[in-house]
């Protein structure tokens, strides 16, 4: 799915007719929708991006409604900065971590655009220091930090 092996929690089967048969909640929900039973009734939501929603910056799809401060550049300290994503503390942070877990789901797993956001949830009070932190995932350097008292909290791509 989207490039990467996942195993599924069941076996698929296959059948006398030649067919294979896989788990429809793994199917969907690889797909991006909601699967739910309900009184041997399956209801699948899809719950996607509208592309018309978004723009696309350096391959990272960037909504184009949100709170987040978004730029990208060279920075002299790393060959390519391909985006740079700013949280401000006195903003809704719940909606501008989705945003930015959404944003780094275009280029990386869900479980490291996870790790990520989450280093960066540590900072709560404008006063306290996110000393800084370093994710190395194929060649893309992220950088997670924010100095005491400011209201922001850097999350930097590079490509090595």
């Amino acid at each position: 799915v989207n490039g990467l092996t996942v195993t599924f929690d069941t076996k698929a089967v296959v059948t006398d007719k030649d067919r294979t048969m896989v788990p429809l909640r793994f199917v969907g929900e690889a797909l991006g929708t909601k699967v739910d039973w309900r009184d041997l009734t399956v209801y699948i939501t899809t719950e996607t991006n509208n592309k018309e929603e978004t723009e696309n910056i350096n391959g990272y799809e960037v909504p184009k409604e949100t709170d987040l401060n978004i730029s990208h550049g060279s920075s002299p300290d790393q060959s390519e900065m391909t985006i740079s994503i700013i949280t401000n503390l006195k903003d809704s942070l719940e909606q501008q971590y989705k945003d930015a877990e959404n944003i780094l789901l275009s280029k990386f797993t869900k479980e490291q655009a996870e790790q990520i956001i989450n280093y960066a949830k540590q900072k709560t009070e404008r006063m306290e220091v996110l000393e800084l932190k370093t994710f190395t995932y194929g060649n893309k350097t992220v950088w997670v930090r924010s100095n005491g008292g400011n209201t922001w909290i850097s999350i930097q791509v590079f490509n090595q």
